[in-house]
């Protein structure tokens, strides 16, 4: 499991109503392939299912009333090998 900082922990798919009055966060986490594991405006979140010793890359974009950001940069995560 990981813990992430200023990611969300509340999924969803829908696509966003952009005159939300809170700030929303969206974590992209990619081995393989990209894909969108959490959105929401919680500030922390736990990342379950990962598969041992595998690197991860990460990032997030945010949207609010005003629109989206542009995606973060990278960052790179690896998991722990299995013990």
């Amino acid at each position: 499991m990981i813990m992430c900082r200023v990611f969300s922990e509340q999924r969803a798919s829908h696509v966003p109503d952009l005159m939300c009055e809170r700030n929303v966060f969206i974590l992209f986490l990619s081995s393989l392939r990209i894909q969108e594991v959490y959105r929401g405006s919680r500030t922390a979140c736990s990342v379950e299912g990962l598969h041992f010793n595998t690197e991860y890359r990460a990032r997030v974009k945010a949207f609010n009333r005003v629109g989206y950001s542009a995606p973060s940069g990278v960052v790179r995560l690896h998991t722990a090998e299995r013990t």
